[in-house]
């Protein structure tokens, strides 16, 4: 539990400090977002730093997407957090995404 909520205090503060306090201008992009809809994603970037967008690269980019350098899944045969950790896990997400501006919970755990 212990390292749980160490690691969700270095998390929280690396995020909230490039998020609200680096000097220039700011993109931030949610995994969540990145995973949902890759090209709108993408575009997104693109237009932030204002390069052109071209098609047929976008397209490759987007059948390419897993690439090749993906790890492998490796199923667990044991859980290792416990439920009071998934809370704590969720908990500081929505607050951090709450103060970056984003106020759209995913799903309970």
């Amino acid at each position: 539990m212990k390292f749980v909520n160490t690691k969700l205090i270095a998390w929280e503060q690396t995020n909230l400090s490039w998020g609200l306090s680096y000097p220039g201008e700011v993109l931030i992009i949610y995994y969540e977002d990145l995973v949902d809809n890759v090209e709108k994603t993408l575009r997104d970037i693109l237009n932030f730093i204002e390069f052109p967008v071209n098609e047929d690269l976008l397209k490759c980019a987007i059948r390419r997407k897993e690439g090749i350098y993906r790890r492998k899944k490796r199923l667990l045969n044991f859980e290792p957090y416990t439920t009071s950790m998934r809370r704590m896990i969720e908990k500081k997400r929505i607050e951090v995404y709450t103060e970056l501006g984003r106020n759209k919970p995913k799903h309970a755990l």
